[in-house]
């Protein structure tokens, strides 16, 4: 019998979650071989234990995703934002999904829509800068 530990390939999405935020960080980085990562709205390298992983566990906690399979392995799809953006738009997207499809349901009058996405984003302290949604 050989003494050589056993080497681990996956871990799934329950093992991940009883797993503490620096056993997480070590685990990402040996499986990926990456110490901080680039986030698509704050433009630079981060720091993986400081700023992505609640991002990182967020992305292993899905069981299947888009034909990929979750939990934490070589070939998991890396998250594109850091933990502050991904908090923020969990926060936003819980009044912009609605309204937006809305919007393309033609359900309200389209202004009625924006105003009242406007006073829910005031509410949550977002000053927004319209794009989808114009009166």
């Amino acid at each position: 019998m050989s003494n050589k530990p056993k080497v681990v390939k996956m871990y799934t999405p329950a093992q991940v979650a009883e797993m503490d935020d620096d056993e997480l960080a070590y685990k990402f980085t040996y499986f990926t071989g990456l110490t901080s990562l680039s986030c698509k709205h704050c433009k630079g390298l981060r720091p993986i234990r400081d700023n992505w992983i609640l991002s990182i566990r967020d992305r292993c906690m899905y069981e299947e995703f888009a034909g990929v399979i979750g939990g934490l392995h070589k070939d998991m799809k890396l998250p594109k934002c850091c933990d502050k953006q991904q908090a923020g738009n969990k926060k936003r997207n819980k009044i912009n999904n609605p309204i937006y499809r809305q919007l393309h349901l033609g359900v309200m009058d389209q202004t009625e829509l924006v105003m009242k996405r406007l006073e829910m984003m005031k509410e949550i302290g977002v000053i927004t800068n319209p794009k989808y949604y114009k009166a």
